[in-house]
This record gives structure tokens, C-alpha cells and sequence, in this order.
């Protein structure tokens, strides 16, 4: 409302002096924002669906765990993501909970944008 005589409803102060309000829109569905659509994709690919834990093996998740907690951070970041994705999209079966993980993929063809987890492919 911005009628010159009226008070804001949220803050109670006149519309001259109201300082405005940010505000939001509820959506029936979730919306991924397009510039992280695959990073999410690929962060989704390397959890399990049960128990949200990463499905790397013990052997693989330590030796990554160490490459990480170093203090001097590499310059080759980006190729160890890969090789995480890599080595999480073959495992099936969640090495902590036993749960089977298939496919995180993006349906095309949809008016929205869905992402679906193919559990048995």
C-alpha cells in the first residue's frame, strides 16, 4: 500500500517514512536456482538418499578427508571434486546404512524443472 496518508503494516510508521520491506512468493514446487543446477546435481549424486551420508568407502573417504584437511589447499581442487563424483556415482549400495542409491537426473520434457532419483537403475 502507498497511499501518502496511510501507515505501513509492518511497521507501523507513515509511508513517508517507512523505509520499505523486502518480501517473498510462496511456490507451489521448488525452483533450483540454473546456476547451480549442477552442482546440485552432482552433490546429489554423492549422498545417500537414507541416511545423507557420502558414498565413498571407508579407504576412499579417508584418503580424501586427509587431501582436504591439509593446511596448503592444491591447486587441483576441481579435478579431486571429479574424482569424488566419479567414485560416487558407482557405488549402489550405501556403504553405511546398506540403502541402494541410483541415479540423480534432471526429467526433460516437463514444464518445470524436476529432478528425480532413479532408486533401482
Amino acid at each position: 500500500m502507498s497511499e501518502k496518508g496511510k501507515t505501513c503494516t509492518t511497521c507501523n510508521k507513515k509511508i513517508a517514512d517507512c523505509p520499505g520491506h523486502f518480501g517473498h512468493v510462496r511456490l507451489d514446487i521448488p525452483i533450483f536456482h540454473i546456476g547451480y543446477y549442477k552442482y546440485i546435481i552432482n552433490i546429489l549424486q554423492c549422498i545417500c538418499k537414507d541416511c545423507g551420508k557420502i558414498l565413498l568407502k571407508g579407504e576412499h573417504k579417508e584418503k580424501y578427508r586427509k587431501i582436504f584437511r591439509r593446511k596448503k589447499k592444491s591447486s587441483n581442487t576441481e579435478k579431486l571434486f571429479k574424482e569424488i563424483i566419479d567414485l560416487c556415482k558407482k557405488v549402489k549400495k550405501c556403504p553405511d546404512c546398506n540403502a541402494f542409491n541410483g541415479t540423480v537426473k534432471h526429467i526433460h520434457g516437463v514444464d518445470a524443472t524436476q529432478i528425480v532419483h532413479e532408486r533401482y537403475k
